[in-house]
């Protein structure tokens, strides 16, 4: 009976510090982005480390090669995306009164097709606000990622900073892991390697995924909108690639400007450009994600949303980003405490 009840306070100890833990974390939020990026990274690139390893590679070798390339490659990103990002951006927000006046005249159109339907008052009430809504969290989010660019000195030395921080984590991780094992009681072992595992699993299979998704969603984005002559295909593209991190929302978020730039030209480029982007988003669904994301976090869509909305009221976009895995730990860290409980009494 002891021995549950132990078990039971043990667990309790674990989700308080993991929260209080995630609470320190979020204040101090703006000065541990290169660690953050840092740990991303290492989450992407252990793999390939450790297969370099296994064919007779030294660590330090596989290390120094594996980070040389990422090196490299962000910097040729930041040196040829960057000034075109930053000078799409600020062409789309000089025009960006333009595009909400689509949006408008779109809005009017379907109004004003709707009211020969006969929508019942609350189904046309529901509209109207969802329209206002929509246009205003558009107007907002695209002031704030304007700034957040233009202003993103922090940003950038977070993103250059990381493959030096992801070297140090890499090279001594073995280390780590073996100082932290120690700490810990020893009849604890085997329950907290328990516990450990099954939250990289969570992370690395929903890092590495999204990962892959986001970055082959953007590459086709880029692409399709580039040969439809769409303007700022690349900024488009690339949004649309970050922000298919957030589910259900983001596809439709990164539409709407595409959408709206098109209407500029004319019906038929907008209606063109809602097609691609329904193409890519069905590829996605049932191609893409299937061979790549593995379904670590297993949370119920209504969950999901809930998540979203919340990660979004605490965090901004960041919240939006991190929610789903967050979610997914604090669901195993309940289940266990669960268990826990049960057990006990």
């Amino acid at each position: 009976m002891n021995a549950k009840k132990n078990r039971k306070l043990y667990l309790i100890l674990i989700a308080l510090i993991f929260l209080i833990t995630l609470y320190f974390i979020y204040l101090i939020r703006s000065a541990i982005l290169p660690f953050v990026f840092a740990a991303v990274l290492v989450y992407l690139i252990e793999p390939l480390v450790n297969r370099l390893e296994n064919k007779g590679f030294s660590r330090q070798q596989s290390l120094l090669f594996i980070l040389g390339i990422v090196f490299i490659l962000i910097t040729a990103l930041l040196l040829y995306l960057l000034p075109r990002v930053i000078d799409q951006l600020h062409r789309f927000a000089i025009q960006l009164p333009v595009y909400l006046e689509s949006l408008q005249n779109l809005d009017g159109f379907l109004t004003r097709r709707l009211d020969r339907i006969g929508l019942p008052d609350f189904l046309d009430n529901l509209l109207v606000d969802f329209n206002e809504n929509l246009e205003q969290m558009f107007l907002e989010f695209v002031n704030n990622l304007t700034g957040s660019i233009l202003n993103s000195v922090s940003l950038v030395v977070a993103i250059v900073l990381s493959p030096f921080i992801s070297y140090y984590l890499l090279r001594d991780l073995e280390e780590i892991k073996l100082l932290a094992f120690n700490m810990i009681p020893e009849e604890k072992r085997s329950f907290v390697l328990m516990i450990a595992e099954k939250l990289n699993e969570i992370l690395s299979g929903f890092l590495r995924g999204q990962f892959l998704v986001a970055t082959s969603v953007a590459i086709l984005s880029i692409i399709s909108l580039t040969i439809i002559k769409l303007k700022f295909a690349l900024l488009i593209g690339l949004l649309a690639g970050f922000l298919n991190i957030i589910p259900f929302f983001g596809p439709i978020i990164s539409s709407i400007p595409a959408i709206a730039i098109g209407l500029t030209e004319s019906f038929s480029k907008a209606l063109l450009t809602a097609g691609v982007f329904i193409i890519i988003q069905q590829l996605e669904s049932t191609l893409i994600s299937p061979l790549i994301m593995s379904d670590k976090v297993g949370l119920h869509p209504l969950t999901i949303i809930f998540a979203l909305l919340a990660g979004s009221e605490l965090a901004g976009i960041t919240g939006l980003i991190l929610a789903i895995p967050v979610v997914g730990i604090l669901k195993f860290v309940f289940q266990l405490s669960l268990v826990a409980f049960t057990d006990s009494t």
